[in-house]
Parts: structure tokens; sequence; C-alpha cells
């Protein structure tokens, strides 16, 4: 008998996990994905601050116009570049008082005082000013509401910003009449 020899032919054997092209190829897309989506997600967050920021103003004046119909007295909302407060003038103590706490605004979002926006000066109680903490710059600014609600001036503009290279900015517009917050973009 003859022998045959039979020659099973050689497969290469399973491999296990990824070439390296492989890998490259998805660290490259992953690259894109981040360098797309990166920009628009700080975009999103800077629009929400600004946003945000401005509602808080919005109903810091709503509030403020409700203190001064209740209490028959001035009311005073004062803005510096970080933060808003309600107040009023205090007869009894001859002080302001702080009728809620002070609002920061949303990280990165100012108020600039700019002239013509309808803003006043912050009143003195005879010369000396009791304002309450953190605001006594000569930037700082407020509104008045009467005892009737009404703005000793309107209409009035408040400009809030962002500090990024190319700056976004909001306004929040009220006139007397209607209290009518319009937040403008």
């Amino acid at each position: 008998m003859e022998e045959t020899s039979v020659t099973i032919p050689r497969t290469k054997e399973k491999s296990l996990g990824f070439t390296l092209v492989e890998i490259m190829i998805v660290v490259a897309v992953i690259g894109i994905i981040a360098m797309v989506s990166v920009p628009k997600y700080q975009g999103l967050t800077d629009h929400y601050h600004l946003e945000s920021s401005a509602q808080m103003l919005a109903g810091k004046l709503r509030n403020a116009k409700q203190y001064a119909m209740d209490r028959r007295t001035n009311v005073y909302v004062l803005l510096n570049s970080n933060s808003a407060q309600i107040f009023y003038f205090n007869d009894t103590t001859k002080e302001y008082t702080s009728l809620e706490t002070k609002d920061d605004f949303d990280r990165g979002v100012h108020f600039a005082y700019t002239s013509g926006t309808g803003l006043e000066t912050i009143p003195s109680n005879g010369g000396v000013d009791n304002i309450p903490l953190d605001f006594d710059t000569v930037e700082d600014r407020c509104l008045i509401f009467d005892r009737k609600g009404f703005l000793k001036t309107s209409p009035v503009s408040i400009t809030l910003t962002n500090s990024r290279s190319l700056p976004q900015s909001v306004s929040v517009d009220l006139s007397s009449d209607t209290l009518e917050v319009k937040i403008n973009w």
C-alpha cells in the first residue's frame, strides 16, 4: 500500500484585539467629534448663564414693584457688576434695609453701567451712605420704584454681558406702565 500524505492547509489563528490602524481611526473620529461639540457646548452654557441671570433680574424687578406697593415706600433695586439686591430706606432707623438677599449673576455674567439707560445713582441718607454690604462703588446703579409701583425714570434698559472673546449680551427692558420685562438678545 501506498502511503498518501494529505496536507492540511494551515489557517491563520484568529487574532484577538484590534490592529493599530483600527485604534488610530477610532481616536481620530473621537477627536473630530470633540472638536465640533466642545465649542457648541461652551456656547450653550454661556447662553444658559445669560438667560438665567436675566430671568433672576426680571424676578427681582417684579418683586421690587410689589414691595413698593405693599410697603407704600420707595424701593430700590441695586445693581453692581456681579449681583442685584432689593432694599428700602427705613425711616425709623434712618438706614437702608435689605428686603431680599443679594443674588449673584451666574458665573461669567456681568452688568456694566452705560449712561442713558434710565438707571439712577445710589441715593444717600443725608450724605452718609449706609448701603448694604458690597454695594459702595461709584459704578453701582439702582432703579427706584415709588410707593405706587411706578419707576422713577422710565423706560429702563439693563444689559448683562458675558466674558467670552466674542461677548453675547441680553437686555432687560421695562417701562413704568406695565412692568413688562422684555429680554432681548
